[in-house]
């Protein structure tokens, strides 16, 4: 492979030969740190470019592209996914520095159906770990908004927002309306009505005598 190398998480790119010997004068002179992200450097381009089978522990695995190729072995042209021994050693790293972020589930639920919705749809969303997700609930004609349940825990205010620190269950709980208050407004507006129109006919009756 080329001397020189590119990782994800770091701008310049490293030389596979320096850092090889280097790592090998710990602990004279490479630092314990220094040694741990060289091994996270070389695990991810070995990983990324070569194909890795041990017979020791922790394993390694081996990814093939099976859009490219059809068999193993195959043609010398190999086109290999994934991280290789990458995935059993290093990946830690990659995690520990937030290089990367497991998605975790948020699912949401109306309760009960028909009784409102949500501005993000219910069902089951993958967020990237350390996300904010904001969700408003929306009562349908006929029914109020009573309260969240954020993993079976009430929460108030038709507004809430769920940090994605684990997968999450989200309901919506919506209650009918009583039927005094579904019809409360129209029997205002009918007595409203009718005094108006009372009125009106009082102060147009003609004076007789």
């Amino acid at each position: 492979m080329p001397t020189l190398q590119r990782v994800p998480w770091l701008s310049e790119p490293v030389n596979v030969t320096y850092l090889t010997w280097y790592m090998g004068t710990y602990p004279a002179t490479c630092t314990e740190k220094e040694r741990n992200e060289i091994r996270a450097i070389l695990s991810y381009i070995t990983g990324d470019q070569v194909p890795v089978i041990t017979m020791f522990s922790p394993t390694a695995y081996m990814y093939l592209n099976t859009e490219r190729l059809g068999g193993w072995p195959a043609a010398d042209d190999l086109l290999w996914l994934g991280m290789g021994s990458y995935a059993d050693r290093g990946l830690s790293y990659l995690f520990r520095w937030n290089i990367l972020k497991p998605n975790l589930g948020l699912t949401i639920s109306v309760s009960p159906t028909g009784g409102g919705t949500t501005s993000i749809a219910p069902g089951t969303i993958k967020y990237v770990k350390g996300t904010t997700v904001t969700v408003t609930a929306t009562p349908a004609s006929g029914y109020t908004f009573k309260n969240w349940k954020l993993d079976g825990a009430e929460r108030s205010g038709a507004t809430i927002s769920v940090t994605m620190d684990t997968s999450h269950t989200l309901e919506a709980v919506f209650e009918a309306l009583p039927p005094y208050e579904l019809y409360a407004g129209g029997i205002i507006v009918v007595v409203v009505v009718i005094a108006a129109v009372y009125f009106v006919l009082r102060r147009r009756k003609p004076v007789t005598g």
